[in-house]
């Protein structure tokens, strides 16, 4: 997505500068509006678009972890008295990755020349993403950014829990995958190319199994060229399918469907927008913002698509929970609970009771998942594993029958 440099003005009259991502200068004005900032001037930094997953393919790669220390430390220095550039300074100079220490200099720098600390933060969108900015943003307006800073600290070590527990739910059946097909392709292309033409040579039947790994010798021996050609067709196949929008739905609302696991996913992803929306909302940040920021960071299209037109539901004029039980998505305990905060006036009290359940239950998920799919894995890999054995032990077997 492109990033644009502009000039703005706020509620007050101040003129303000800074960078953020949009697809156009419409939406950039949008969204600055939507933060009660309104447009001067802007334009767009060539080749400077947001790469997402992980950082820029060249630029600075700046891990988690370091942005949680930072804006731990932010958040100390600020809760003592200390002036935001001495506390700048400090972090500056015990941060030890230099593409990191380079961005914490420029930020420095900016908030030197007057620019706030949001703003200087939002020069930088590949590191500090835009709900942390935006946080930070409303932080400063309210004077509380030490709990800001602390909020987003705790939300950033969930993330790392979250992608702990989703680790864990892949390594191992990818494991397990990996294991079989290397076997398979060691037998394809060593073993039963020696042992098949003993066996022929000497007229023992050969079993089905041995004979199609054969053939799929021959093939690939035969028509190497076609089959890396063909493989390599069908890797760019998928990639293109995956980064359509069609494609990815269609893939993300299989992944949705498939036993035991589609729940587990669902449970991860609505986990994922009740963590943003919640952080959000307590820093203030208005309902139809906080909506479109948590929906952009669920990773499932289908899920996402449908928070999209729960917000267009907000906006025009629905309760947030009404919103959210029309897209089948959200458990009806859910819903209730949202209802509740909304008719208590307590929408904030009653998203943090929403977040720490699915911490519970996310990782029980998880567990429950995994204590299912590691007996039908060892049952596979074992299934694979007597089913070579077979194919080569049988005519063996027969060898030395005709022998005797």
């Amino acid at each position: 997505m492109p990033l644009f440099s502009y000039k703005a003005k706020d509620r007050q009259g101040r003129e303000v500068n800074g960078v953020l991502e949009a697809v156009d200068e419409e939406e950039l004005a949008r969204k600055l509006r939507e933060e009660g900032r309104y447009l001067i001037e802007a334009s767009e930094r060539k080749g400077e678009g947001v790469r997402r997953g992980g950082g820029a393919l060249f630029g600075p790669r700046i891990k988690r972890r370091e942005l949680i220390t930072f804006s731990t430390h932010l958040a100390s220095a600020f809760s003592a008295g200390v002036p935001i550039l001495q506390a700048l300074e400090d972090y500056e100079r015990r941060v030890q990755n230099p593409a990191f220490k380079r961005v914490i200099g420029d930020v420095i720098e900016k908030v030197r020349g007057g620019a706030s600390l949001s703003d200087a933060l939002a020069g930088h969108p590949d590191v500090f993403p835009e709900v942390y900015v935006n946080v930070v943003r409303v932080g400063e307006a309210s004077g509380n950014i030490e709990e800001v800073l602390t909020d987003l600290a705790s939300f950033m070590e969930w993330q790392e829990d979250l992608e702990r527990n989703v680790k864990q739910l892949i390594t191992y059946p990818a494991f397990v995958f990996t294991v079989i097909s290397g076997i398979i392709l060691v037998l394809i292309t060593f073993v039963y190319p020696r042992i098949g033409g003993v066996f022929e040579r000497l007229g023992v039947q050969i079993p089905l199994i041995a004979r199609v790994m054969l053939f799929l010798n021959d093939l690939i021996r035969g028509y190497i060229g076609l089959a890396l050609a063909a493989f390599l067709l069908l890797l760019i196949s998928f990639y293109m399918l995956r980064r359509s929008a069609r494609g990815r739905a269609l893939m993300d609302s299989l992944l949705l469907k498939l036993p035991l696991l589609g729940e587990t996913l669902k449970k991860i992803e609505i986990s994922r927008f009740v963590h943003h929306l919640g952080i959000l909302q307590r820093a203030g940040i208005d309902i139809s913002r906080s909506l479109q920021l948590a929906g952009e960071a669920v990773r499932n299209s289908v899920i996402a698509e449908r928070i999209a037109r729960a917000r267009e539901g907000v906006i025009s004029g629905k309760q947030l929970s009404e919103a959210l039980a029309e897209t089948g998505i959200f458990p009806d305990l859910v819903i209730r609970m949202i209802a509740i905060g909304e008719i208590g006036g307590e929408l904030e009290e009653n998203l943090d009771k929403v977040r720490r359940y699915y911490d519970r239950e996310v990782p029980a998920a998880i567990k429950r998942t995994l204590s299912v799919m590691e007996p039908l894995l060892i049952m596979f890999l074992a299934t694979g594993v007597l089913l070579i054995a077979f194919s080569m032990y049988v005519p063996i077997y027969r060898m030395i029958r005709q022998l005797k």
